[in-house]
């Protein structure tokens, strides 16, 4: 009986992974990019409330965060007109590379700012 059990579980979960395997070649790409792009500005919001920042510091990171969207909508339309994808690959992670590090200089900021103001 459990052999069965076990045959079952195993025949269900090779068709799901044959059916996400599918779903997945039928998605292409711009899923997938789509999903590292919606990724990667969530992680920079979390980092920004993570942060604690000042009121005028916290507009700062909301800007970051607005021209990275910006620019990877620039990635997107660049990749659309060519259908590179590597060339796409290399334009997002860039662009959530230079945002990430301007939020951590913010929070470097931020944190000079905490020292200054416990002396």
């Amino acid at each position: 009986m459990k052999f069965f059990v076990l045959l079952f579980v195993f025949t269900l979960s090779t068709v799901a992974v044959k059916a996400q395997s599918e779903t997945n070649a039928v998605a292409g790409p711009d899923e997938d990019i789509t999903k590292i792009q919606e990724k990667g500005l969530a992680i920079l919001q979390i980092r920004i409330l993570a942060a604690n920042l000042p009121d005028d510091l916290q507009v700062k990171a909301q800007a970051v965060v607005l021209n990275a969207q910006i620019q990877l909508d620039l990635c997107k339309s660049a990749y659309e007109s060519n259908l590179i994808i590597w060339q796409y690959k290399v334009c997002v992670i860039t662009q959530l590379k230079l945002a990430n590090i301007e939020v951590s200089r913010l929070e470097s900021e931020a944190a000079a700012r905490q020292k200054t103001d416990a002396l």
